[in-house]
């Protein structure tokens, strides 16, 4: 699976990010279509962020924790993930739809 390094110069640094897995996507669009879903961009930074194996840094328990911090960075983590998860701006708005 795709790896990046993303500049977070808001945390004084990079991440590196893994695009979605399958699993995390099925979870990512079923949380999203029951409505579940608060803090999406955080969610999906705690999916995506890893460590040098590869390996999550953060759990889901800490997506409150991320969307405190700076939106412009989580944004900026989001688009990359979306981006190489090829999951676009219309696949989330079609499930917003539903």
């Amino acid at each position: 699976i795709k790896t990046e390094i993303v500049q977070v110069p808001e945390w004084e640094g990079e991440v590196k990010v893994r695009a979605m897995t399958a699993i995390q996507r099925d979870e990512f669009e079923l949380k999203h279509t029951n409505g579940e879903l608060k803090n999406y961009r955080a969610f999906v930074a705690s999916m995506c962020i890893v460590n040098d194996d590869n390996q999550q840094i953060f759990s889901t328990a800490n997506i409150v924790e991320l969307a405190q911090k700076s939106a412009k960075a989580l944004s900026r983590i989001y688009n990359k993930v979306t981006e190489m998860s090829g999951l676009t701006k219309e696949d989330v708005d079609d499930l917003e739809k539903l």
